[in-house]
């Protein structure tokens, strides 16, 4: 195991689902040793404004795009449940490590004051919330996001859907700090270029997320030694952000003959959640 000075100390925000498992299980297996804790957080954030789960988004992509939500169910929801059976969460990945793990509902002032009682170096966040600027402001070197496509170009959600619809052969995944807007922020790294022709949905969603271990080869020095990670502006042009699928983009979809989940990869979640991560996908 690698040596790392005493304060280099890296908190990761995650949310239960087979994402969190391909960005960070091997990563927290092979380097505990960086990751001061780890903290869980519900898949459907809460709202700001009402301080509740956004539920009427859910009920919304499901009325707009059943395959979609589908899709989400397995790789989050039913990949969690088969986790916690088969105790190969990422919760009991840190025990087995001797990771502290914690778990809280929402971002308030509870958890603001955890965080800066830890003082981290970074925070790694991979939630589905837009961060305030004071959460963002609590590490001393900055919040870093793993983002599945090219920015600014594709900024916002599922991009790997969106590849399809607009007809992309080529796409990469970004490492960028995080800034008050929505994926925002400048850019650290950029991931090898994925050929994103699939037959399947899925197999876009896979392929992008395991182009991130580029990423994480780039990564790793800085946050063992706890030096400032250097970045680049984002381009003022190309840019658009993207959310989840409307009924307009699923009729292309239809078109394309392009199905979201094939018998293979709901397989491939099935074992993953059963036996840990696998070369065949």
């Amino acid at each position: 195991m690698n040596s790392t000075k005493p304060d280099s100390k890296v908190i990761l925000f995650y949310f239960e689902g087979l994402r969190s498992h391909l960005l960070y299980k091997d990563i927290l297996e092979r380097h505990s040793q960086i990751f001061d804790c780890v903290i869980e957080m519900p898949p459907i954030p809460h709202e700001r404004s009402t301080g509740r789960k956004n539920i009427r988004k859910v009920l919304k992509v499901l009325f707009d795009s059943p395959g979609f939500f589908f899709m989400h169910l397995l790789v989050v929801k039913i990949f969690s449940w088969l986790c916690i059976l088969f105790r190969t969460s990422i919760k009991a990945l840190c025990v087995k490590n001797e990771i502290n793990h914690y778990s809280y509902e929402k971002i308030d002032k509870a958890l603001l004051a955890f965080l800066r009682r830890r003082r981290p170096v970074w925070i790694i966040s991979s939630t589905s919330i837009i961060l305030s600027k004071e959460f963002i402001e609590i590490p001393l070197h900055g919040v870093i996001n793993f983002h599945e496509a090219p920015l600014p170009k594709y900024r916002g959600s599922a991009s790997y859907f969106w590849f399809i619809v607009n007809n992309e052969q080529f796409a990469n995944t970004t490492v960028h700090y995080v800034s008050e807007g929505l994926d925002t922020g400048n850019i650290i790294c950029e991931g090898p270029k994925v050929n994103v022709l699939k037959p399947t949905v899925f197999f876009v969603w896979l392929e992008m997320l395991l182009s991130h271990k580029k990423n994480w080869e780039f990564l790793l020095p800085y946050l063992i030694n706890g030096d400032k990670i250097p970045s680049i502006e984002q381009p003022i042009s190309d840019i658009s952000a993207y959310s989840y699928p409307n009924k307009k983009s699923m009729k292309i979809l239809k078109r394309k003959k392009i199905p979201f989940l094939s018998f293979d990869n709901i397989k491939f979640v099935i074992h993953t959640a059963i036996n840990g991560l696998s070369n065949k996908i």
